[in-house]
């Protein structure tokens, strides 16, 4: 138990204050843990035959072709110029929070934030208002049913393991619903009114804010070496603005309209995508760092990522990283998530999670997900969409089979077998597509956190803590007891990942239930809609993270807008789980 203890607390801390990845120090944490012979390595080794896990992939694989189908054209609807703000967020949040029911969420809100963007843009309204709205009700959807989230399945698969009978799909279509339709209220009403409010056609300095900050150089046969910056055209461009120039040692900001420019001068713009992209296709001899190996081929691509949380890039500097050789691509412009203004050259800039970068190249290696979560893409081969008869027929049919599996009418593993060979052969996903989902971070950290949870029992750790909960809630009702146990499973989900939330708290759930003498099934629905309050901060779920640069958030607005609705989530909740149950 003492190593179990240590074990766990290592790991938490780790997980907490290092950059190294999250799957390697959970299989670090289980190599530990088979060491002490606290599992064996055949207890590790089941998580790969786990029925529940090898569903999570066959999902994400059906939500690829699904996301086709229905994504682009049904999203188009949603944004359209002419709604006012309250009508365009209530429309999101209801398009994007039921797609997650049956979607991965980080893919919709990867495919979401550059429509919400370009709709800010159009309109004249600020991204801030309705980034995290789409953030938390891609969370709230997933809670509906058991494929909304991985969470939801993992969990399941502890259930059946240990002899249980697995949640069913009242289990959390009645909670799911209750949480995801109260929680859009709130976000629409309170939410809205304490999300910042950042003008986005204010002054210069403001605009700039939210925007990129970008290297450029002056080559030695520029046109524009020896003019001014007005005479050069660089005064009044359009979406982009000189904020500093570099000469040697000297850094001479603001950029006076009469500075002459000199050749090998570094220049340091804030602007947009598309402005950039207007500035270096000039003849006027400004270039980006590595751009002459790049436009040999006539082509530019940009891309826009963001660094998550336990990313291999996030303490290190970009030149100590070998960003180019991994990604395949040249960073060019950072936005740092606290707004701090870089002077020294990409190169020497310190990477942090929740940085958004965007990326140069002909054609970036997007497959190290673990590294970076790529929020949008320009001028990239997008694969055309399937139309006519067959691809209309494969849609339905993926659909119908999938809320088969999700209402318990089929097998859900069965189901999402089916759907993958209905897609399969109405070409809406293919086999290269297939063998790119396939995350080996993820399936590691998923098998990983079964081992964890299963060396918690083997210990009796989770009998331990179940004391210490219940010796808390001595003389109290079994609802203080299993509030007790949504509070924990929320604090350690706001630090770790979720899944490993779900896998840490299901022993101490199990032991409650049987020290009380009562069934399992409120605790088990408990800790999943624990694990997936996500709320507080911007590192306890991964979209959380990507709306935080282009959002331009901080640590407290995700505390004000989150704690309301944790505190509300919670109450629906508890409620919900007392009327089910009857506890």
């Amino acid at each position: 138990m003492l190593l179990t203890l240590i074990t766990l607390i290592a790991l938490l801390i780790a997980l907490y204050a290092t950059p190294i990845r999250a799957s390697l120090l959970f299989m670090g944490s289980v190599l530990v843990l088979i060491g002490g012979e606290v599992i064996t390595v055949d207890d590790f080794l089941a998580g790969f035959a786990n029925k529940q896990i090898v569903t999570i992939f066959l999902l994400v694989m059906v939500s690829i072709g699904l996301k086709r189908w229905v994504g682009e054209e049904l999203l188009t609807r949603v944004f359209k110029r002419e709604a006012s703000p309250r009508n365009f967020l209530w429309q999101m949040m209801a398009t994007v929070g039921s797609l997650s029911a049956v979607l991965n969420n980080t893919p919709i809100v990867a495919f979401a934030i550059p429509m919400v963007r370009d709709w800010c843009r159009d309109t004249g309204h600020s991204p801030s208002r309705f980034l995290m709205p789409l953030a938390y009700i891609t969370t709230l959807g997933g809670m509906i049913t058991v494929v909304g989230t991985s969470t939801n399945l993992v969990l399941n698969g502890l259930i059946m393991d240990h002899g249980q009978p697995g949640l069913s799909f009242t289990h959390f279509l009645y909670p799911g619903l209750a949480v995801f339709l109260i929680g859009m209220l709130y976000l629409y009403t309170i939410g809205y009114r304490l999300l910042p409010q950042q003008s986005a056609q204010v002054t210069d300095m403001a605009a700039t804010a939210q925007q990129y900050i970008i290297e450029t150089r002056v080559k030695t046969n520029a046109s524009i070496a020896g003019q001014t910056v007005e005479e050069a055209g660089l005064r009044h461009l359009k979406d982009m603005f000189l904020v500093e120039l570099v000469r040697g040692d000297t850094v001479i900001t603001p950029v006076s309209p009469r500075e002459v420019i000199q050749a090998g001068d570094t220049l340091f713009f804030a602007g947009n995508t598309d402005a950039i992209y207007d500035l270096i296709k000039k003849d006027n001899g400004i270039v980006l760092p590595d751009q002459h190996a790049i436009t040999e081929k006539q082509h530019f691509h940009f891309a826009e990522a963001v660094v998550p949380v336990n990313s291999t890039l996030d303490g290190k500097q970009v030149k100590d990283t070998n960003f180019r050789n991994i990604f395949n691509a040249s960073i060019v412009a950072i936005r740092q998530r606290d707004g701090v203004r870089i002077t020294e050259g990409i190169g020497h800039t310190v990477l942090h999670s929740g940085d958004v970068l965007l990326l140069l190249s002909a054609a970036p290696n997007t497959r190290r997900h673990g590294d970076l979560l790529f929020l949008s893409q320009k001028d990239r081969a997008i694969p055309p969409m399937p139309s006519g008869w067959m691809a209309k027929v494969g849609g339905v049919a993926g659909i119908l089979l999938l809320m088969g599996g999700i209402s318990g009418v089929l097998d859900l593993f069965i189901a999402a077998i089916l759907s993958i060979m209905v897609l399969y052969a109405t070409n809406l996903v293919n086999y290269k597509e297939i063998k790119e989902s396939i995350d080996l971070d993820m399936l590691i950290l998923l098998v990983a956190s079964l081992a964890i949870g299963t060396a918690i029992l083997n210990a009796g750790l989770g009998d331990t803590l179940s004391d210490l909960l219940l010796g808390w809630m001595h003389g109290l009702p079994i609802l203080a007891s299993v509030a007790a146990l949504f509070a924990t499973t929320v604090l350690l989900t706001s630090i770790i990942t979720n899944v490993a939330a779900v896998a840490m708290m299901f022993p101490v759930a199990l032991a409650m239930s049987e020290q009380l003498s009562v069934p399992a099934a409120p605790f088990f629905v408990t800790i999943a809609f624990g694990a997936s309050c996500a709320f507080l901060t911007p590192i306890s779920y991964q979209t959380n993270l990507m709306v935080m640069g282009p959002g331009n958030y901080t640590f407290r607005d995700y505390f004000r807008v989150g704690l309301p609705l944790t505190l509300v989530y919670g109450s629906v909740v508890m409620t919900v789980v007392a009327l089910m149950f009857g506890i």
